[in-house]
């Protein structure tokens, strides 16, 4: 299985299928090397920011602890937007799914270190 998803993180067709196979070859491995920048060319290309939950790569970034330079202008801007970044509509108490996803993502630009 490992061939075809690295196969999947050298030459997806997406942003998204680049960015899940990098996912699975780090949980897999515990690479960085050839991970870290699908899994945020994925984030920053604000799929999934919508619904319940954060974005698959979010978690995987903050502890991998490394984010490369070109991500850290978008995340900056969507942490200070003045609009939603994330929506969810059928909110049910507890926090609404932006100030997760806001504070997720000021917690890893805090906490990373960023890549030349």
């Amino acid at each position: 299985m490992l061939p075809r998803l690295e196969s999947l993180l050298a030459g997806g067709r997406t942003a998204g299928g680049r960015g899940r196979a990098a996912l699975a070859v780090w949980r897999v491995t515990g690479r960085t090397e050839d991970t870290v920048e699908p899994l945020a060319g994925w984030l920053v290309g604000h799929a999934g920011w919508s619904g319940p939950g954060l974005p698959a790569a979010l978690p995987a970034l903050t502890a991998i602890g490394l984010l490369p330079r070109f991500a850290v202008d978008p995340l900056r801007g969507a942490a200070d937007s003045r609009r939603r970044v994330a929506s969810d509509v059928f909110v049910e108490g507890g926090p609404h799914p932006d100030y997760l996803l806001r504070s997720a993502v000021r917690a890893l630009l805090d906490s990373a270190t960023v890549l030349d």
